[in-house]
């Protein structure tokens, strides 16, 4: 299996869109969430970046990743897992031959362990393959990189941990993905926070770090620089949204509108 952060069907949709986290590379998408489908329009915008550094990607997310009872309600496997390799894809079809388009970033992975699942979870794949990321290549050889934020780099030999959704819509494949971009996060040695960090903006300058006020991101500011384990014990710990317990063996994305419609009911 493969997988990606935005929601998209294909990497020739998802790089249109310029919304991709992870492509499968099976060419059913694996979304971080933050999903738009490229013919109801793209919201993302690019943030101010050094010309070195990629270029940061933002749109609205799809499901709520912001706090541990978000985590436990709408994701289904949180993953430990190390890049493997990298490789840079070819052109989407119909800008082949143009000299000018997108190109994928492929990483290879490989997993390590799942740590913790959902009771009503569809069981998780034994790879995960992604496209994270990309290249804009103009037609004078120039190109831009980029990659959705607030997100890791994904650099090979680096550990990670991810929470993992499988999303069903109606009328589409099936497709794994992370909750968010923001809930893939640097692990290596069993540290969260180590090896990599967490882009906030393109700017090459604002990252994620220990933050007495908070940032937003309450699972982040709860277990940022603690042993993986950690986070594993949150999860174990909290229980799912109250409001959407008649709804949790119904797809995630169902699951969350019901749950939605329910509060406002």
């Amino acid at each position: 299996m493969s997988g990606t952060a935005l929601f998209c069907q294909s990497p020739d949709q998802c790089l249109r869109a310029i919304g991709i986290g992870g492509v499968m590379r099976s060419r059913v998408a694996i979304i971080g969430a933050i999903v738009v489908v490229a013919s109801a329009g793209v919201l993302v915008y690019l943030q101010a970046r050094p010309s070195d550094s990629p270029t940061l990607l933002q749109a609205d997310e799809m499901l709520p990743s912001v706090t541990a009872e978000d985590w436990v309600t709408y994701g289904d496997h949180l993953v430990l897992f190390t890049v493997t390799g990298e490789s840079r894809g070819e052109f989407v079809p119909d800008e082949q031959g143009s000299g000018q388009g997108m190109a994928e970033r492929l990483i290879t992975t490989s997993v390590d362990a799942v740590l913790w699942s959902r009771p009503e979870a569809v069981s998780f794949p034994e790879e995960l393959d992604l496209s994270w990321g990309g290249w804009r290549v103009e037609a004078d050889g120039r190109e831009r990189a980029f990659r959705y934020g607030p997100s890791v780099a994904l650099d090979v030999g680096v550990t990670y941990v991810g929470m993992m959704t499988y999303v069903e819509l109606p009328g589409e494949r099936p497709f794994w993905a992370f909750l968010s971009t923001a809930a893939l996060l640097p692990a290596q040695d069993g540290i969260v926070g180590e090896g990599d960090v967490l882009a906030i903006t393109g700017d090459g300058a604002s990252t994620y770090g220990p933050d007495p006020e908070g940032t937003g991101y309450d699972v982040l500011d709860a277990v940022w620089g603690a042993p993986v384990n950690d986070l594993v014990a949150l999860l174990e710990r909290t229980p799912p949204d109250p409001e959407a317990s008649e709804f949790m063996n119904e797809p995630a994305v169902e699951r969350y509108a019901d749950t939605l419609s329910s509060a406002d009911g």
